[in-house]
């Protein structure tokens, strides 16, 4: 990963996608001696490549089984719901993983019901088993 400090009293490409802003100097590079004379503090720190995480969150019987009520799940290219849920499975076992089965699921607060749906690094998945009442 590379720690960029964002200057944004000019624009200057280097290479690096389109839409992030102002200019980029490596963190670990001398900025203040440097030859374009940048003004400090830098307007931001911004990590490159962005995080492939997505945050599984827990509620009532799911969060007793997993004893957490919140994840990171670092994710592949292309991760669906169904390997998310494998790898929160793998972390905390079997009693997760009947709770799982019976679960419904809200991928970015919208209801989900196919495990083939592709998830979006940053995205939230929100495990919410049975309830009762009325």
């Amino acid at each position: 990963m590379i720690s960029l400090l964002v200057f944004t009293d000019r624009a200057w490409s280097t290479g690096f996608p389109a839409g992030l802003p102002g200019r980029y100097l490596a963190a670990s590079g001398e900025v203040t001696g440097h030859r374009w004379g940048r003004k400090w503090p830098p307007t931001g720190i911004f990590h490159w490549p962005p995080s492939k995480q997505v945050t599984v969150r827990y509620f009532a019987a799911a969060a007793a089984a997993a004893g957490v009520k919140e994840d990171a799940v670092e994710l592949s290219d292309r991760a669906t719901i169904a390997e998310i849920l494998e790898r929160v499975q793998g972390r905390h076992g079997d009693r997760l993983r009947q709770v799982l089965r019976c679960s419904t699921f809200l991928l970015n607060e919208v209801a989900v019901r196919n495990s083939r749906t592709v998830v979006e690094p940053g995205s939230t998945l929100d495990v919410l088993p049975p309830f009762a009442g009325g």
